[in-house]
């Protein structure tokens, strides 16, 4: 396979998903507006055919799962590193950065390196961010890996 025809590949799957979330943004506003398809479809046909590819549900299943491990496990490392850092008098890594690792995902890693290395957890901006942003990222990834473990292997 070129690379010609590997880009054409992502580039068909690129406007399948988009014109899918069209899609399905028109038709939850005609639903919402009471307003009836005339062929009686629940989803429009580009939708059903954006979930179809059980090959590809697969493989996005396991990118995002990959996703989702790789930042939490990068966010629990940093925030172990800081901790050695600032045991050493060392120059530390920004209290931003930290944050904006939990906002990207990390906040799993971010609460167990909390817990474990017991840092951050006299500051009540990171208890509280990272506290929320378990929560709701907790319910996030359960939603999302439900919904697209259904269409990969069911």
């Amino acid at each position: 396979m070129t690379i010609d025809e590997f880009l054409n590949i992502i580039l068909e799957i690129l406007y399948t998903v988009f014109i899918s979330i069209g899609d399905i943004i028109r038709c939850a506003i005609d639903i919402l507006s009471n307003k009836r398809h005339t062929n009686n479809e629940v989803l429009p046909e580009n939708a059903i055919k954006l979930f179809s590819n059980i090959a590809l549900n697969r493989a996005v299943f396991f990118a995002v799962i990959a996703y989702i491990l790789f930042i939490n496990i990068y966010t629990y490392t940093r925030y172990g590193s800081d901790k050695k850092r600032a045991k050493r008098k060392e120059r530390r890594i920004s209290e931003a950065n930290l944050l904006k690792l939990c906002f990207l995902g990390g906040a799993i890693g971010a609460m167990l390196g909390m817990n474990v290395f017991h840092h951050k957890t006299q500051k009540k901006k990171f208890v509280i961010t990272v506290s929320l942003l378990f929560v709701i990222q907790l319910v996030l990834y359960c939603f999302v890996l439900g919904f697209l473990a259904f269409w990969a292997f069911f």
